[in-house]
């Protein structure tokens, strides 16, 4: 599989350009579904996951569900060493939409809660799910750095930035020594993508002025489509489809 490289002064990773998107696992009971995706993806040869803490907090018994199935896989195949984890954190509550969650506390709690149900001690890409323009990057760079620092997290990320304040928050760890952004999450799809078609201005869609940015800059953007509408069977049509195309 395609892949490209992620690296700082301490740590070295593969990427597969195809990850695994775990928002729909909604459920802790089902297990041996959820086990079936994961362990096809990685026969097909990928091996990232990403996950959220707040996956699935918008369905009535959802909370934990995603980190815990993942974590539940992982130390049922006892593959840690073999897979790339990417988490985020920092999401608003739901219902809350205009109320960041960027403070220390928050994000100190959101990681934490994310190791333990994912029954890791480090997840290789830490994102910070949201961006607040308001809060000055000056706040928030001390706070990723500081779980860098810890080897509580490998690559800082960010989800749903603009390329401004990556440059911004950028530009500020350069010049304070600190470990920078190095990877973007952001919506980008074959079919055309804005915040008034999704309905929430929080997000951050690719567009021309983005685009070119991202061409120009050696910075990695880790593409998210829209997939929550495809039932778990369309994806794993989806699977099946690429192994074909393997052959």
């Amino acid at each position: 599989m395609i892949s490209y490289v992620l690296k700082n002064d301490r740590y070295e990773m593969k990427v597969p350009a195809l990850t695994f998107g775990a928002a729909g696992f909604e459920r802790n009971d089902c297990d041996d579904v959820y086990f079936e995706f994961l362990d096809k993806y990685v026969e097909l040869g990928g091996w990232c996951i990403d996950t959220a803490r707040v996956y699935c907090d918008w369905l009535e018994n959802g909370h934990n569900s995603s980190e815990g199935v993942i974590g539940r896989w992982l130390k049922a195949r006892n593959n840690r060493d073999k897979i790339c984890i990417a988490t985020k954190g920092g999401h608003p509550e739901m219902g809350h939409m205009d109320e960041s969650r960027l403070s220390r506390e928050e994000l100190t709690k959101d990681l934490e809660a994310s190791l333990r149900v994912l029954g890791v001690d480090y997840v290789d890409i830490y994102f910070l799910h949201r961006d607040d323009p308001k809060i000055p990057v000056e706040e928030i760079m001390p706070v990723l750095n500081d779980f860098y620092e810890s080897g509580k997290i490998h690559f800082i990320g960010v989800s749903n930035w603009t390329t401004q304040r990556i440059e911004e928050a950028n530009k500020f760890a350069e010049e304070n020594g600190m470990e920078p952004i190095r990877i973007s999450q952001i919506n980008y799809s074959l079919a055309h993508s804005s915040v008034e078609t999704f309905g929430d201005n929080t997000l951050v869609c690719m567009d021309t002025k983005e685009f070119r940015w991202y061409k120009k800059h050696d910075l990695q953007s880790l593409q998210r489509a829209t997939l929550q509408t495809i039932s778990l069977r369309d994806s794993m049509q989806a699977l099946l489809i690429l192994q074909d195309l393997q052959r």
